[in-house]
């Protein structure tokens, strides 16, 4: 009965909801009109149109058009307020493993599975943070927007790292549970698995949050090459981290992936050469070269293991990817 209740008063909330927005509606359109009807024998004229029904329809398409164009500088923000209302309860990355009972060992590994691709996922796109880079604006992350409400819930890199370590604590509180079960074999190695990508994707933002200020100091560096340096790992950012996000987005063949990764973990390699030959090739002996030399290659060392490291989780994620779990 109480469920039949909740769902009676939301029901009711949402035509009464429908029902004053439609008043408002209404009331808004005759103020419209009573505002711009002394203006209609003009437009008409203007609009070299005499017959009364035409200047009718004509007005009220013109009406519309107008409404139309004022409401576009709006879309933005209101489409951010009706994500923010409507995704509340979806925030919350480990929402299913608090609707699914770890007592139940094979429900709750699903669920977990479901969750570290999700963890997986929000890791990735907060690499590209830390570059000043927006996930939430690559054509792949728009593309699948609509099953990715809630999960791309700060677009500060810090707060994203805080929320990671978060769910970290909340996946291995609720391993541990699962841990209490019976368990076979099989079950235990893929709740250890689970458990080694999400350590890895924490790795991974570790990494890159131990250089934030080195980044900071490259980016509005005084020396034009140091600016350079920082531009060329933003270009290496954002061109692997995005090819991670879209084998985490789209189903492909366990055989794919495991060649992407290689390719990708290829090219990182070559990266950090030819970041440190970048280093090396515009150095000069300036009074704080040194200093600033050890800024620009820790960098270096450091954007490279984050991404070893988060291509290790995508390694061991690998073997469950086909099954082609939503997040």
């Amino acid at each position: 009965m109480g469920v039949v209740g909740a769902a009676g008063i939301g029901n009711g909330t949402m035509r009464l909801a429908r029902q004053s927005f439609s008043c408002w509606r209404r009331r808004m359109a005759k103020r419209a009109f009573l505002f711009l009807l002394p203006a209609l024998p003009m437009l008409m004229a203007l609009a070299n149109i005499q017959d009364p029904l035409y200047s009718l329809v004509a007005f009220h398409s013109l009406m519309n058009l107008i409404g139309l164009v004022l409401f576009i500088p709006f879309l933005g923000p209101y489409t951010v307020w009706i994500e923010k209302v409507f995704s509340r309860k979806l925030t919350n990355p480990l929402g299913m493993l608090e609707r699914v009972s770890a007592q139940v060992p094979d429900a709750a590994l699903v669920a977990l599975e479901k969750t570290v691709k999700q963890y997986l996922f929000k890791g990735s796109c907060n690499g590209l943070r830390i570059f000043g880079l927006k996930p939430e604006q690559l054509k792949i992350v728009d593309e699948n927007r609509g099953q990715l409400i809630g999960t791309i819930t700060h677009k500060d890199f810090i707060k994203g790292y805080e929320e990671l370590k978060t769910g970290e604590g909340h996946i291995y509180s609720y391993s541990l549970q699962l841990q209490e079960q019976p368990l076979a074999e099989n079950e235990v190695l893929e709740l250890e698995r689970l458990q080694m990508i999400v350590r890895q994707v924490v790795f991974c933002n570790k990494s890159l949050k131990d250089i934030q200020k080195d980044l900071e100091d490259l980016k509005y560096g005084s020396h034009d090459s140091v600016r350079a340096l920082y531009d060329l790992h933003k270009q290496f950012q954002k061109a692997a981290y995005e090819k991670l996000i879209e084998l985490i987005l789209v189903d492909h063949e366990p055989v794919f992936i495991q060649e992407e990764l290689l390719e990708i973990g290829k090219a990182n390699d070559a990266h950090m050469q030819q970041s440190i030959g970048f280093v090396m090739s515009h150095a000069d002996h300036g009074a704080n070269e040194g200093t600033l030399m050890s800024i620009q290659l820790n960098a270096n060392r450091e954007i490279h293991q984050a991404l070893k490291t988060l291509l290790e989780a995508f390694a061991l994620w690998m073997p469950s990817s086909a099954q082609a779990v939503s997040i």
